[in-house]
């Protein structure tokens, strides 16, 4: 049998091993479990963006994760005239056929990044909606980055990149807008009280609009 001593020996390296253990974190199932509840949040966030965004959604879906710094809005407010995200006209638009979340990444407990590749078709040029001309894009690739922010007890797309969106939205989206606006055309253009640039005006109007929807339908 063991002695006093030996089994208080014993004793005192079971302790020692408890205790050891317990300072080194060996893969916690509740810090597991947590990495993975926020990494499952930031990766949703980001499909709901990619989503909302190539399909046109709605802005007041799209206010709900997207948020800009001070001196990102600052260059939107000089660029546009107006702090207003939510009007979309104001912004260039990147035709895309599809996209592919390949990436979405942990930083640190508020910070996150994420990489969504696209098919890109075409892109818009002009600084306002009655202005804006597609162009063609000869490189398919783009590949856009993303950074995230908690904040709020939720995760933000940070300064997002001009929208990446669907060519069929894009498409139902101008062919609504000559279907609704022909007849005003006409009408305006035939006006007798209208004069030569007012007229010039709602050409350009019309001429872009049907324009733009020419060479959406011309996208592969």
């Amino acid at each position: 049998m063991a002695s006093l001593l030996e089994e208080t020996m014993i004793m005192r390296h079971i302790l020692i091993i408890f205790l050891f253990g317990a300072l080194i974190p060996i893969g916690s199932p509740t810090l597991l479990y947590a990495q993975e509840t926020t990494a499952m949040a930031v990766r949703q966030t980001v499909e709901s963006y990619a989503h909302v965004e190539f399909e046109g959604g709605d802005p007041d879906e799209r206010e709900k994760i997207i948020r800009f710094s001070p001196k990102r809005k600052a260059q939107i407010e000089d660029q546009t005239g107006m702090w207003a995200y939510v009007d979309y006209s104001s912004f260039q638009r990147i035709v895309a056929r599809g996209y592919l979340i390949e990436e979405v990444k942990l930083i640190d407990k508020k910070r996150a990044m994420a990489m969504i590749r696209y098919d890109r078709l075409a892109h818009s040029v002009g600084k306002n909606a009655s202005d804006r001309v597609f162009m063609l894009d000869t490189n398919a690739n783009d590949t856009v980055t993303l950074n995230l922010v908690f904040d709020k007890n939720q995760w933000w797309v940070l300064d997002p990149p001009p929208p990446r969106v669907s060519k069929e939205v894009l498409i139902r989206y101008y062919e609504y807008q000559v279907k609704e606006d022909s007849a005003m055309w006409e009408k305006k253009l035939s006006d007798p009280t209208y004069d030569e640039e007012q007229k010039a005006n709602v050409r350009a109007n019309r001429d872009q609009a049907v324009g733009a929807l020419q060479i959406l339908k011309s996208l592969p």
